[in-house]
């Protein structure tokens, strides 16, 4: 799952991909905020329980029912008041593979 490029191709990824797979009460939790000349930089934590398939998040691992929270970098570019490009980068694998190991395990989620 690797985003997409242009406008039309964003949309569409954005909406069969992301939007319609966002487990309900998921959680942004804010860790820092960096403004620059025409660049915003956010970290953050996406909190949820795996409910729902989310390839875009936690690729190739079906609900689990357990509490996950991956974190999250995100890079916005803007020219005058559009976005200009925007990068997302989180740290999935190391989250897919603490919950394939716990499960493994038998341990109860992480919180």
């Amino acid at each position: 799952m690797g985003g997409a490029r242009g406008r039309d191709d964003v949309r569409d990824f954005d909406a069969n991909h992301v939007v319609s797979h966002i487990p309900p009460a998921m959680e942004m939790v804010p860790v820092s905020r960096t403004i620059g000349q025409g660049r915003v930089v956010d970290e953050l934590i996406r909190r949820c329980t795996h409910s729902i398939r989310m390839d875009w998040l936690l690729p190739g691992i079906a609900p689990t029912g357990t509490r996950v929270a991956v974190p999250l970098v995100a890079i916005v570019q803007c020219e005058g008041d559009q976005v200009a490009h925007e990068h997302l980068g989180s740290y999935a694998k190391v989250a897919r593979y603490a919950q394939r190991l716990r499960q493994a395990q038998g341990l109860p989620p992480a919180a």
